[in-house]
């Protein structure tokens, strides 16, 4: 990087949090700290799923005045409205009222379960020879996703959740929304969360192994211990509740 000159240069290091290695993050805050020192024009571009930059990077006071957090809000229902008629203009389909609302709600503002389900449901309206995506295509691309977001989970976890929602299953979808909505990080005390589903945390859900604490001590934070966890609950709800807009199966 010391021998560029007459150009700039950007380095963009994505799903920055799936990297194991600490002595790895620790050395591209190194790289930071030394392209600042030699006013070099290269910048970095890190993106990754944090709740805040110290855990993204590892913790260098002397690159604080280096580095700018941008925190990534989830997406509004008008941001998931603008994305679906992209895909409209794109695919020539058309997304009624009702089923654009239905993904929105599903997605829980994370662009990729939007986008996912959006696909999922345009192509199941395709395969009937239908130009219009209606709330039955969604209720097929839920049960879809939640096959695939299966495959991405421990057996153990798989078995320990089918378990739990035979009682706790209401709790575990407010809880799965709750981490969804904020990022994977759930704060019991911003009140969204009712007693049972603070109970079903501490009580149930830790000592069963689906979740953990996370934060610095003292902080009362919690995570689910598998990333795909929230959106695997949230989507199985889901699924429950569009089941009634599937189409009969055919004999």
């Amino acid at each position: 990087f010391a021998k560029l000159s007459g150009t700039r240069v950007l380095v963009v290091l994505d799903e920055f949090d799936r990297s194991p290695d600490g002595a790895f993050r620790r050395s591209v805050a190194e790289l930071i700290k030394s392209l600042s020192d030699r006013s070099i024009r290269v910048q970095l571009v890190i993106a990754g799923v944090a709740g805040n930059l110290a855990e993204l990077v590892e913790h260098i006071p002397s690159i604080r005045r280096n580095v700018l957090g941008l925190r990534v809000p989830n997406m509004t229902l008008a941001e998931i409205r603008e994305m679906i008629q992209i895909g409209e203009a794109s695919s020539g389909l058309t997304f009624d009222r009702q089923t654009v609302d239905l993904i929105a709600r599903y997605a829980c503002g994370s662009p990729y379960l939007a986008s996912l389900l959006a696909q999922h449901a345009a192509l199941y309206a395709v395969d009937v020879s239908r130009q219009t995506v209606q709330p039955n295509d969604v209720a097929q691309a839920v049960a879809l996703t939640v096959t695939e977001l299966a495959q991405r989970l421990s057996e153990r976890t798989i078995r320990t959740i089918g378990r739990l929602r035979a009682s706790d299953g209401i709790a575990l979808a407010r809880i799965a929304e709750a981490s969804l909505v904020h990022g994977g990080r759930i704060d019991p005390d911003h009140g969204e969360l009712d007693a049972d589903a603070r109970r079903t945390i501490t009580n149930i859900a830790i000592p069963n192994g689906i979740m953990e604490s996370c934060g610095e001590e003292g902080d009362a934070l919690y995570r689910f211990t598998e990333e795909s966890i929230a959106s695997y609950l949230g989507l199985i709800q889901a699924a429950d509740e569009t089941r009634t807009l599937m189409p009969p199966a055919r004999v």
